[in-house]
């Protein structure tokens, strides 16, 4: 699976930079799941790309709280 993960990474890390113009110096925030192969996939690629981001499991929090994360910023 490291192989996948390391594969989407660098298609992110493309996407990130090309689509989204996102750099360094700007935060970010990822709502994730872990109910599937894939989206384990994908968000371990994510974590490797935005290590400063801020990370939610969608599946842990309640929906309310997930809203709030994004009014505090």
């Amino acid at each position: 699976m490291n192989a996948l993960i390391s594969k989407t990474q660098l298609h992110l890390q493309t996407l990130l930079k090309d689509a989204f113009h996102h750099t360094d110096n700007e935060s970010a925030v990822v709502i994730y799941d872990t109910d599937c192969t894939l989206s384990k996939i994908v968000s371990e690629a994510y974590k490797r790309c935005l290590p400063d981001a801020i990370f939610v499991n969608f599946n842990k929090l309640v929906h309310k709280e997930i809203r709030k994360i994004f009014y505090i910023r």
